[in-house]
């Protein structure tokens, strides 16, 4: 038997050994971040499903706001309207109720 051949081969089964370990850890590594990615997605996705209520609640609240501005608007100009008949039924002057604010 060749020494130096048996030493070739034995470096050669230790040299795959090395390289099948570091593709075994390489794997490990990833194993733990795709459940890390995997994690996080959730977590994003939880976050984006938050999110995406506090929008809705936002915008109902925006229409409610819009909807109490109209109508406090009507209500000011029909106060304003009310204050004009008065004044010219009384024949007084009345302060210009363009200027008033409730």
């Amino acid at each position: 038997v060749d020494p130096l051949g048996e030493r070739a081969v034995a470096q050669a089964v230790e040299k795959r050994r090395e390289e099948f370990e570091k593709l075994q850890e390489n794997t490990e590594r990833l194993r733990h971040e795709a459940v890390d990615m995997r994690r996080r997605q959730d977590a994003l996705r939880s976050r984006n499903t938050i999110l995406e209520g506090q929008l809705r609640e936002l915008k109902t609240g925006m229409q409610d706001l819009l909807r109490k501005r109209e109508n406090d608007n009507l209500l000011v100009a029909a106060l304003q309207d009310q204050l004009r008949r008065r004044g010219a039924t009384r024949g007084g002057m009345v302060e210009d109720a363009e200027t008033m604010t409730l």
